[in-house]
């Protein structure tokens, strides 16, 4: 089996995220993607990341209406700061033998070398990057290009941040999450 992991802080969990999830299943040939949503992101310290089980149940409602999208809780799980290292050794250990394929944008790629034993990562699993809005390969080292995997995606110029901001400022927001997502976020006050 081929297995995408596909990590966030889904803080809210949005349309976007289900597009490039659905997008990489397609053109990988994956069978299933992975949700992990982080315990605390260890690049937003402070960033308004609400509770791990908020999210986590967001993150449920958001996937709940396609079969090969599952959320994994492991890194909420496991508490404390999470670290992609860890989850990815977790992960192999509980797929034996399954191809596994780490999902990241490149804003996250540019960022990369900043992360605990990104080596290791690239070593462990293939990494796959999708287009972000605002980067491109000029803004990647030039050692790390050739070490992972470019993959296209629609770009959707959809972020968490922009969406918690029009929540607290009574902005729309519906068409951005999927509705069970926004369903939530009313029923629950949050980002208020």
């Amino acid at each position: 089996m081929k297995l995408g992991i596909l990590g966030g802080s889904f803080n809210p969990p949005h349309m976007a995220h289900l597009v490039i999830a659905e997008e990489m299943k397609h053109r990988l040939a994956l069978d299933r993607i992975l949700f992990v949503p982080v315990c605390q992101p260890p690049h937003k310290k402070n960033s308004g990341v609400i509770d791990p089980e908020e999210r986590y149940k967001m993150t449920l409602l958001a996937t709940s209406d396609n079969m090969a999208f599952q959320v994994w809780d492991g890194e909420i799980k496991a508490g404390g700061v999470s670290y992609t290292i860890n989850t990815v050794r977790a992960l192999k250990r509980e797929y034996p033998g399954d191809g596994l394929f780490f999902i990241m944008g490149m804003d996250s790629l540019v960022e990369f070398r900043s992360w605990k034993e990104w080596e290791e990562i690239i070593r462990e699993i293939e990494v796959a990057v999708y287009p972000r809005a605002g980067f491109n390969l000029g803004d990647v080292e030039e050692g790390l290009r050739g070490r992972v995997l470019f993959v296209e995606a629609p770009g959707l110029d959809i972020s968490s941040s922009e969406i918690r901001r029009r929540v607290f400022s009574g902005l729309p927001f519906r068409y951005l999450v999927p509705s069970r997502v926004y369903d939530y976020i009313k029923a629950k006050s949050l980002y208020r």
